[in-house]
């Protein structure tokens, strides 16, 4: 599970900012919203989403956790092409760390880079330091002297034996983000070939009251290869068909040619959920609420904070605001806010406002935010009067 992380010095990023999953145990409100006891010790949120105005760093915070997961998995970095921030000068330094959990076990891992070398790496796990860059124990200096030093390449990898178990962790905790961009495509086979179908099925019916059911139509579809040549990407699709009903009036057609992108995109956020909740993934999602009515976008939300989720993780971006006024929605630690002036850019939770913690009702969060009380808006000015 994701405990923490932060990021300093990546593109608009000149400060350091943290961001947070760890649940603020003063909320007592919508409890079924939480992963509870978390490696004994924390009740942690499903899901969180970041507001605030237009270029301001939402996207660019997604960004930065995804480069820095492909940083890792590389196990090295080519430091003279790796982002740096825009208002940087070429001697500063990008950092970035991260906090997880797995079982009983909390590690840590971060790193500070500059565009000569790596400047430091530090690995925890329960508090045990299983790797200092800086400081080398023994058994890594050892390694160092047999291989050699090298300023672009990873010390994680170059880790002793005994900690080869706690490295494949830090990897298979990486392997578990998967991001979603707000393309409407999907394979056939993602829903097809799926042991949800039936599940997915069901949902989709529930979502749009026009669809009937979705018809696996792979075994028509093998009988046409089979006599004919026919483009194979084409097959594919169409081995998906949907059937409409409207004014008693039906029709089998394939799936994608008259649905709207909002349905596309429903269902491809059903498949997802699905996928990610049964394999504890940790989803990124900029700007959640495109092309969906809000109220579509409410109940995928609720879905993944209902009991049925109970290991999986999200993360988006929205400037839907009528998210916020659900108080049976969101919990305020699950509402975050990035706000950039002249001096920098600010990422902070909605609960860090104490005042309005327990004693606000909620149905009056959006009503404060646009007044300006919790910042993160645009100020648009079209013309000079």
């Amino acid at each position: 599970m994701l405990l923490n992380y932060s990021v300093k010095g990546y593109k608009v990023f000149y400060d350091k900012v943290e961001f947070s999953m760890i649940a603020d145990n003063y909320i007592k409100k919508n409890r079924e919203n939480l992963i509870k006891n978390v490696a004994n010790k924390f009740d942690l949120v499903k899901s969180a989403f970041i507001y605030g105005a237009n270029n301001t760093g939402k996207t660019c915070f997604l960004e930065s956790l995804h480069f820095f997961i492909n940083l890792i998995k590389s196990e090295q970095i080519i430091l003279e092409k790796y982002d740096k921030n825009i208002f940087y000068n070429r001697k500063d330094d990008l950092e970035f760390k991260i906090d997880f959990s797995d079982g009983d076990d909390i590690y840590s891992y971060e790193i500070t880079f500059s565009k000569e070398r790596i400047k430091q790496e530090i690995f925890i796990k329960n508090n045990e330091v299983l790797l200092n860059r800086e400081k080398p124990d023994r058994e890594l200096t050892k390694i160092l002297e047999l291989i050699g030093e090298n300023n672009e390449k990873l010390y994680l990898f170059r880790l002793s034996q005994k900690h080869k178990k706690s490295v494949e962790t830090f990897l298979n905790f990486l392997n578990k983000f998967e991001f979603l961009n707000n393309s409407t495509n999907f394979d056939v086979s993602e829903i097809l070939d799926n042991n949800s179908f039936n599940e997915i099925n069901s949902l989709i019916k529930n979502f749009d009251f026009s669809i009937d059911t979705l018809i696996d139509a792979t075994d028509i579809v093998n009988e046409i290869k089979k006599e004919q040549k026919i483009d194979e990407e084409i097959l594919e699709k169409l081995r998906l068909f949907v059937k409409y009903n409207f004014k008693n009036f039906s029709e089998e057609i394939p799936f994608g040619i008259i649905d709207s992108t909002g349905t596309k995109k429903t269902t491809k956020f059903i498949y997802t959920f699905l996928n990610a909740i049964k394999n504890n993934k940790i989803l990124i999602i900029d700007e959640i609420e495109s092309s969906l009515h809000t109220l579509v976008t409410k109940a995928l939300i609720a879905y993944y904070n209902s009991h049925d989720n109970t290991n999986s993780q999200l993360i988006a971006t929205s400037h839907d605001l009528l998210l916020l006024d659900d108080k049976y929605l969101l919990r305020k630690d699950q509402i975050w806010f990035i706000h950039k002036d002249n001096e920098g850019n600010y990422l902070y939770s909605l609960s860090d406002f104490k005042e309005n913690s327990e004693n606000d009702t909620r149905g009056n969060v959006m009503i404060k935010y646009l007044k300006g009380l919790f910042g993160a808006l645009p100020e648009p000015k079209w013309f000079d009067d």
